[in-house]
């Protein structure tokens, strides 16, 4: 009996690839099915700002017909927004994306939901319902905590699927890091290597992720970065012929300088500062210039110029100081960029950095409105949430009724209207 012939190596790598590839995709499915079950879930904590979520928009059904959730970027638990689908055409829905300056989440834990309270959109809402009562809009708060201008690029491209009738973007506060390749993305958009990553790696203990966007990259090539993500989001709005406002974040100049203060300094800022206080200027801005810290050295300049009141000299220094080691602060530059492509899509420009300068004294923003390094106290939000429904009343981009816009209300009123009168008390209470 003729023995069998051996079959060729290729077919024998078919023949073993052949049961992998099929338990391989019975897996995917399977695991797919449970995770859009709410059953499971195969993304990594730590992996939640640099990757958009399969989950970031859920879909469910209720007695009131379809809805959409917005799931929140780092809490899957927590519903950040929902809103009914399709759109109802008599609501006039804006998206507002960008970092933790629009999620606002200092305000509640972060765990627990907005509240509906605190917030830039969460004011907008307020506002506009009181100034448009002919009106039904509808604000969607979009922030994401620690959210780079990739991650806002992403999100944009889903949340236009919600048929916004405008989006707001405020972002530039998160970037430093290299952003993941096309590679990693791709890998991460499929459920089992995801289930893998988890399985194998767990979690980052919260303890132990950092508070600030590492600065992996030169301060030039973050800029293009950051440019070009603009132009992309942009390009997204004019695609789906969805019009965009942007915002220019505020600097906090004096905040941002404050913060080496409560690390004491070294022996040169120590001995800088000493000579400044006997208003000794001249020897203090030498003295200091012997430091190893450039920033630091910056800041102690900025702080002594202050002192002998050369205000704008000194806040020039500051923002240069920030584009060196912004530790979360906006960085100006950033802002240019903004302007550079608002100017160029003819879209409305909210710019809260040049409206804060032009209310702090001396030009110098920190001391009015500011809770922390970035973020804004709840009234501090009123007043940018003011600028923005002005920005885009003035430009024609809010339907409005008969007599409307009707005047501005007060703080007081609107805490009334919205039920956050004791809330509000609350905040104040602990500098919010």
């Amino acid at each position: 009996m003729p023995r069998p012939r051996p079959l060729p190596l290729a077919k024998k790598l078919l023949f073993a690839a052949v049961p992998l590839v099929v338990v391989l995709l019975v897996l995917t499915v399977g695991l797919r099915a449970l995770e859009r079950a709410g059953l499971v879930s195969t993304v990594r904590d730590g992996d939640r700002v640099l990757y958009l979520t399969p989950d970031y928009l859920r879909v469910i059904q209720t007695p009131d017909g379809e809805r959409v959730q917005l799931m929140d970027a780092q809490y899957p638990e927590v519903v950040q927004a929902s809103m009914a689908q399709p759109k109802p055409q008599d609501v006039f829905r804006i998206v507002v994306v960008g970092g933790s300056f629009i999620r606002g989440e200092h305000y509640r834990g972060a765990d627990e939901g907005l509240g509906g309270y605190g917030s830039i959109p969460a004011w907008m809402q307020a506002l506009l319902d009181h100034r448009y009562p002919s009106q039904r809009f509808e604000v969607i708060n979009a922030g994401g905590s620690a959210q780079s201008s990739y991650a806002v690029r992403d999100s944009v491209d889903a949340l236009l699927q919600v048929e916004p009738d405008l989006v707001l973007v405020a972002s530039g506060a998160n970037e430093g890091s290299a952003p993941p390749t096309a590679y990693n993305q791709a890998l991460h958009s499929w459920v089992l290597y995801r289930a893998m990553k988890k399985g194998l790696l767990g979690e980052i203990p919260v303890e132990e992720r950092p508070m600030l966007q590492p600065q992996d990259l030169g301060a030039e090539e973050l800029l293009g970065r950051y440019r070009d993500n603009l132009k992309l989001i942009a390009r997204a709005g004019h695609n789906a012929q969805v019009p965009m406002a942007w915002v220019a974040l505020p600097v906090n100049l004096l905040g941002y300088g404050r913060r080496f203060e409560l690390g004491q300094g070294s022996e040169t800022w120590r001995a800088g500062q000493q000579l400044c206080s006997q208003a000794r200027y001249g020897e203090a801005l030498e003295r200091i210039a012997q430091g190893q810290d450039t920033v630091e050295a910056m800041v102690s300049s900025a702080a002594c110029l202050m002192e002998a009141g050369e205000h704008e000299l000194a806040a020039e220094i500051l923002g240069a100081a920030i584009e060196l080691d912004p530790r979360g602060t906006a960085r100006p530059s950033f802002n240019d960029q903004v302007r550079r492509i608002a100017a160029t899509r003819y879209a409305p420009l909210v710019d809260l950095e040049a409206e804060l300068n032009a209310l702090a004294p001396h030009g110098l923003a920190g001391d009015l409105y500011f809770w922390d390094h970035l973020h804004l106290t709840s009234e501090g939000y009123l007043w940018a949430a003011r600028q923005v429904v002005e920005t885009l009343g003035d430009a024609g981009l809010l339907p409005t009724g008969a007599g409307e816009p009707l005047e501005d209300p007060s703080l007081e009123q609107l805490l009334e209207e919205n039920g956050w009168v004791e809330l509000h008390a609350q905040m104040v209470a602990v500098g919010r």
